[in-house]
């Protein structure tokens, strides 16, 4: 029991942490995604401002070689290209052929590298470093402060779109168009990127422990109640069957677990009840025909010389006739209760009914309302069926019994009306009953052993019909009984 409830506890636990890992991991590739937008979308719009003041700069009438390009914090570098192709002004390190990006270690500048440099870049002679920190009278970020009379060694072109971001807005003079083209290396997101990457490392792991925690915690109080059930299932047995499980009140499906194996135990109990009164009762009736017929043979026996053979034989051939009803009886409902039809062929009805009738010896038997109907099912249980019917009708007749059968509507209705003392409306579903007593006279002191109409009932139920008892036209019961048609 443990174990099981173990498993499960288990399996809860691993759905729950490969759930939340699988969500964790697209939340944060999506989230690298979205941030990795808004960095580059952030970029582009803060280089679109500056490229908007340089332009309304350049067409208001300043000198488009002269304009001082900055350098952004973050390694942007700007150009201007004039219409055929050629760049008249630039950003520290970018060449004047092809915008490239200087790369390598941040070091200082030496004055003694500006000779080797100045005309590399595209500077007049009065435009020389000033100092150590600064060209063409600009700061120098640390971002691409590098050693500069190398710089033919340490550049890398940008012209593919994954190194780089690029954001152009053309200027209109009247010396001609100038294409003015902000470049901005991707480094700083990927560094982002690179930080928000290691955050989540650290963050997801301690986040899916907890919740791994928490989803054991929670699995192990929802099966509590579990638990607590198979605990009471196990403890009732044949003698404990009025105990209950836990019902844990909450409403949800441990609840209703637990309310519909109770109302099973209910029928379960009630089930067992019936059985053994069904079985005292059989009992009883059993004991009563074969005491009768012990009784009767140890009289005779006893007496040989004073016996009346021919009434001895009577009373135990009677005797004998009502054991056999019995154990017929019994035996139609226990083939009843297995609740399949194990043989099914089509039956006459109305061939049957004639058949018991003419076994009656009784002339106030009304057969005229009978017609041709055939259904499928067991001729044996069908036979026992409509036997018991004319019995019952005939035993509690004062002088008259009408037998009707007819098609209604997809089912076949056997109705079998007498003019005795009926059945009074509160006494109409006991006498269903098995071994049923009523006060009046339809009870075993007339000769039944109460068990006859709870075959009907049974053998109609078990062919998918219906039976049940109202009031006759005749001044009686009427019984009527509805079967499926073939």
């Amino acid at each position: 029991m443990f174990r099981w409830r173990s498993s499960v506890r288990v399996h809860i636990t691993i759905a729950v942490a490969i759930t939340f890992a699988a969500a964790m991991a697209a939340g944060s590739i999506l989230l690298l995604g979205v941030v990795r937008s808004m960095l580059a979308s952030s970029i582009a719009a803060d280089n679109q401002a500056i490229l908007e003041k340089l332009k309304h700069e350049i067409e208001n009438g300043l000198d488009p070689r002269r304009v001082p390009l900055p350098f952004g914090t973050d390694g942007t570098q700007f150009v201007i290209v004039n219409g055929r192709g050629r760049t008249i002004a630039s950003s520290l390190g970018v060449a004047r052929t092809r915008p490239v990006v200087v790369v390598g270690p941040p070091i200082e500048l030496y004055p003694s590298d500006v000779p080797a440099i100045t005309n590399e870049l595209g500077l007049e002679p009065q435009e020389k470093v000033l100092g150590d920190r600064t060209v063409a009278g600009q700061e120098v970020p640390d971002t691409v402060r590098t050693r500069l009379g190398k710089l033919d060694e340490r550049v890398r072109a940008l012209w593919d779109p994954e190194n780089w971001s690029r954001t152009e807005l053309s200027a209109h003079t009247p010396e001609g168009d100038f294409m003015l083209i902000a470049l901005t290396p991707f480094g700083i997101i990927t560094r982002s990127l690179t930080t928000l990457t290691t955050v989540l490392w650290i963050v997801i792991p301690v986040m899916l422990g907890g919740i791994t925690v928490l989803a054991w915690l929670v699995a192990g109080r929802a099966l509590r109640p579990v638990s607590q059930i198979i605990e009471r299932a196990g403890r009732i047995g044949d003698n404990t069957l009025h105990q209950r499980v836990p019902e844990p009140g909450s409403g949800d499906e441990v609840d209703q677990l637990a309310k519909t194996m109770n109302r099973m135990l209910a029928r379960i109990e009630n089930a067992a009840i019936r059985q053994r009164q069904f079985v005292s009762d059989a009992s009883h009736e059993l004991r009563s025909p074969i005491t009768a017929i012990i009784s009767e043979a140890e009289i005779a026996l006893t007496h040989p010389d004073k016996a009346q053979w021919e009434v001895v034989a009577q009373a135990v051939y009677s005797e004998g006739r009502r054991l056999e009803r019995l154990v017929s009886d019994l035996l139609a409902l226990a083939k009843a209760d297995e609740g399949t039809l194990k043989v099914r062929e089509a039956v006459d009805l109305k061939k049957f009914i004639l058949e018991k009738v003419s076994r009656l010896h009784r002339a106030n038997v009304y057969t005229s309302q009978i017609s041709a109907v055939h259904i499928m099912g067991d001729p044996d249980q069908l036979s026992r069926l409509i036997e018991n019917l004319l019995s019952n009708a005939v035993r509690h007749a004062n002088s008259k019994v009408a037998i009707a059968l007819c098609r209604r509507g997809d089912r076949a209705l056997l109705a079998v009306d007498d003019d005795g003392a009926g059945i009074k409306p509160e006494e109409r579903e006991q006498v269903f009953d098995r071994f049923a007593r009523l006060e009046e006279g339809r009870s075993r002191d007339a000769g039944g052993a109460g068990l006859g109409l709870a075959v009907v009932r049974a053998v109609a139920a078990l062919h998918g019909g219906t039976a049940t008892v109202t009031d006759s036209s005749l001044g009686g019961a009427r019984f009527e009984v509805m079967l499926p048609l073939t």
